[in-house]
């Protein structure tokens, strides 16, 4: 509706002023927030079955702050403060003609904007917030050589605990590959860093495609599957 250069009047930002905390901080997980219903659920059934009170407190989810921006503020403000919210009874929505279309979408499916409290805790939504762009950091890349695509160009944690070496790269290597290393935030995915880099699909499906269809595969060493299983 607005494009992706700036942040405009009526979008929502997390009020970091107000609480003290980062963005990073700010912008908690589903598993963060589901995670601890599924816990208190789980209690609350065992305590019920053992006759017991759960006299542990355990300390509730509290949403962020957040704040709609004016025409005051909005230069304050990029297009990677800008989030988005997840429907639910502790979210705020946009203001302005993309808050109307929100919450006309929901409409659309049956569901009232502003109440997603249910008798049973299990269906009930408590939301969540999203930033629509991430930046990333540390980002850093480089160009490598190789000849076989069966042999790895970095080293993985799992490689690192289990005490494999490093790989070797070959310097006259017949292909190249590009190497990216970044840090990202929450909720935020390498694989759709990569989809907005190359303006490639990511689906498994048509990268196996892409990997099929490449000339590195005639320099394979290893047979697949059947030359690594035991017979």
């Amino acid at each position: 509706m607005h494009g992706a250069e700036k942040a405009v009047v009526g979008d929502l930002v997390f009020d970091a002023a107000d609480s003290g905390k980062a963005d990073d901080e700010l912008e908690p997980t589903l598993e963060s927030v589901e995670g601890e219903a599924l816990v208190d659920d789980k209690e609350a059934d065992n305590d019920a079955l053992s006759g017991k009170s759960n006299k542990r407190s355990r300390k509730p989810w509290v949403p962020p702050k957040v704040k709609t921006l004016t025409a005051e503020d909005v230069d304050k403000y990029t297009i990677f403060d800008v989030i988005m919210p997840l429907p639910g009874r502790d979210v705020a929505y946009p203001g302005g003609a993309l808050g109307e279309r929100y919450q006309e979408f929901l409409r659309v499916d049956g569901l009232d904007p502003h109440n997603f409290e249910r008798k049973q805790k299990d269906y009930s939504l408590g939301g969540s917030y999203r930033k629509i762009l991430h930046l990333p950091k540390e980002l850093s890349w480089s160009v490598l050589r190789y000849t076989d695509p069966d042999v790895a160009l970095a080293q993985a944690d799992e490689d690192k605990l289990l005490g494999f070496d490093p790989p070797t790269i070959v310097e006259d290597g017949k292909f190249i590959a590009l190497q990216v290393q970044l840090t990202l935030g929450t909720a935020a995915y390498a694989t759709m860093a990569l989809r907005e880099v190359t303006k490639t699909e990511t689906s498994s499906q048509y990268q196996a495609g892409l990997t099929q269809a490449s000339e590195d595969q005639k320099y394979k060493t290893s047979g697949g599957v059947d030359d690594i299983l035991p017979r």
